[in-house]
């Protein structure tokens, strides 16, 4: 397990923009506690209930407090408050767009790990009776999140579940009059994702691809010589195990195109499948060394995600490696996502902010010059591993449109992060770190993951 943490803190994690967002995600805001000094309607009717059945009637009830005066936006983490509210970047391009200041009110969760775990349960109680906050800038359930130590508790840990349950506002009728929600600019597969039925209920903002970028000077590992996980995870080649054989659990999930049908709540991977894919990892990490698979890769570190995008400036696309799924393309995994609440009285105000998240200004760092200074553009990203929604077609991504293009078209499955994934990281831990068999992991992944399901 050193080795394996050892390893994990040499990975080099893929940036492809939105930066603004890593950063919003990445320091401490106002906490949620802060927002429960004004009751949500919810809260508000059940007092009133209450009062009413103990008050006599000759006494006066009195009345509720008023809705809070500005739509309030829960975040998941880190500089949320700060950059919104006070950071000149944001400030200003968002006056330059819209003519006003703006005017939301942001709470985020604790840090302490039961704080934040307290604060979450207290949401859920809230929106399911119809109150809450009016829109979410959230984190999915990345396994590297909640399979920390102490793990990090998300809101929604199966977004689709969510989805399914009429949680968040339909968006189509709002976004056909946002001047910065483009689909035709952004990567079909992963806004796809937030679909159901053909409706749009969340906005991805975020994703990760599992991907090496190799030292050419090391090796001649060609990845057009793959086609699918399966030649890639049969390959002799020794630089293959070398390269895979170690961090295993943080790309394993993303080798299966799809695990589950949510409208018919059957898993759509099968066990034997997974078992055979847990043979390949087992022999991988055998056959692999940690050494020697750092030695394969450019100066950058070790890992299927770059942290900074200008990881892949002027690199040579034919040195990327991505690894790949069972129907032969990438599976994104997204990582973040916004939404409105289904029962907020601020919708048109709340996607005036969302949508601004995907001006080009924004997502591509480089901002728009006013009065010789820019404004869009955010300061230097300090926490992520995470792609940008926005296709590499448009002008933002011109220093990397080279290196990214065949990535992102590459991308025939895109999905929330969930709970499912958990299992199948741990699954892929156990075998390769814990020396549990390849069947009895499987056995076991498979088993949690159709409980999840039937939740």
């Amino acid at each position: 397990m050193k080795v394996k943490m050892k390893f994990l803190q040499k990975r080099f994690f893929v940036c492809l923009l939105l930066t603004v967002l890593a950063v919003l995600f990445s320091a401490c805001g106002k906490t949620a506690a802060e927002m429960h000094e004004a009751p949500s309607k919810a809260s508000a009717a059940a007092s009133d209930a209450e009062a009413s059945s103990e008050t006599p009637s000759a006494e006066p009830v009195s009345e509720a407090p008023d809705e809070p005066e500005n739509p309030v936006i829960l975040v998941d983490r880190g500089n949320d408050k700060e950059y919104f509210e006070q950071n000149d970047y944001f400030l200003k391009y968002y006056a330059l767009v819209y003519g006003e200041e703006p005017e939301y009110e942001f709470v985020t969760f604790p840090t302490a790990s039961a704080a934040r775990e307290s604060e979450v349960q207290h949401y859920r109680v809230e929106i399911v009776a119809g109150g809450g906050p009016d829109a979410f800038i959230l984190n999915t359930a990345d396994p590297q999140l909640t399979r920390s130590d102490p793990p990090t508790e998300v809101l929604f840990p199966d977004v689709v579940k969510a989805m399914q349950n009429q949680t968040f506002l339909p968006l189509d009728d709002l976004l056909a009059s946002s001047e910065f929600y483009r689909p035709e600019e952004h990567v079909a597969p992963v806004m796809e994702a937030g679909k159901l039925d053909g409706e749009t209920l969340v906005l991805p903002l975020l994703y990760s691809m599992n991907l090496y970028v190799l030292d050419r000077d090391k090796t001649a590992l060609d990845p057009a010589s793959f086609s699918t996980w399966e030649d890639l995870s049969a390959s002799e080649d020794p630089d293959v195990a070398n390269l895979l054989g170690w961090n295993v659990s943080s790309w394993f999930d993303g080798t299966f195109s799809t695990l589950a049908d949510y409208g018919a709540l059957n898993l759509t991977l099968e066990k034997d499948a997974l078992t055979e894919a847990l043979r390949s990892v087992k022999a991988l990490h055998e056959n692999g060394t940690y050494e020697a698979g750092t030695a394969l890769l450019a100066a950058e570190g070790f890992g299927t995600k770059l942290q900074t995008l200008p990881a892949l400036r002027g690199a040579d696309p034919e040195a990327i490696f991505p690894v790949l799924n069972d129907a032969g393309g990438i599976t994104a995994q997204i990582t973040a996502f916004c939404a409105i609440n289904r029962s907020t009285a601020y919708a048109e105000e709340c996607l005036k902010l969302l949508s601004l998240l995907y001006a080009e200004e924004i997502q591509s760092n480089y901002g728009r010059s006013v009065d010789g200074k820019y404004v869009g553009a955010s300061v230097s990203p300090t926490n992520a591993y995470f792609g940008a929604v926005r296709g590499v077609a448009t002008g933002y991504a011109s220093p990397f449109g080279e290196a990214l293009r065949p990535l992102t078209e590459r991308i025939n499955s895109a999905r929330f992060y969930s709970t499912l994934d958990a299992a199948l990281y741990d699954a892929a831990d156990r075998v390769t770190f814990d020396g549990q068999t390849p069947e009895d992991a499987a056995e076991n992944a498979f088993e949690e993951m159709r409980m999840i399901l039937a939740e």
